[in-house]
């Protein structure tokens, strides 16, 4: 069971997730395209994303935030940005979210640990999912823009 503590702790912290993916951003090579995005767009990803958490991590697949990734894959098409950097822009986000949770030092007993390690897996699950919607969305503009 995912810890309502942890998922919390990062909904309310948001913006701290979000200044540790803009950290990783910047410290990352071949991302050319995605660090030209507008950083207020960027922004406005991870609170929505974070700030949500607990609540997509209880939705199912088809939903609202999983939809919307197929039509942020189309518009990323339609902006020129390459699907590798796409995915690597939704990694470094999941990276920023878990490494807050680690450095928050909360895990003293391994019922902590459990419930850290379970959160964990649930949200690399729901990151999963939102890479493989971003892509048939890149994918469908892709093979759209190739018919027309």
């Amino acid at each position: 069971m995912v810890s309502p503590k942890l998922v919390q702790l990062l909904e309310t912290h948001w913006e701290a997730v979000s200044a540790r993916f803009f950290r990783l951003l910047n410290t990352e090579s071949g991302l050319p395209h995605i660090k030209k995005l507008p950083e207020s767009e960027l922004n406005l990803v991870c609170r929505r994303l974070v700030s949500n958490i607990g609540q997509y991590l209880m939705t199912k697949p088809g939903s609202g935030i999983v939809i919307e990734y197929e039509r942020i894959g189309r518009e990323r098409f339609q902006e020129g940005v390459p699907l590798s950097e796409c995915i690597r822009g939704i990694q470094i986000l999941k990276e920023a979210a878990i490494g807050y949770l680690r450095d928050q030092g909360l895990f003293d007993t391994s019922v902590d640990i459990y419930a850290e390690e379970e959160l964990e897996h649930q949200i690399g699950i729901f990151f999963d999912a939102l890479v493989v919607n971003l892509a048939v969305g890149y994918e469908k503009a892709q093979a759209h823009a190739a018919t027309a």
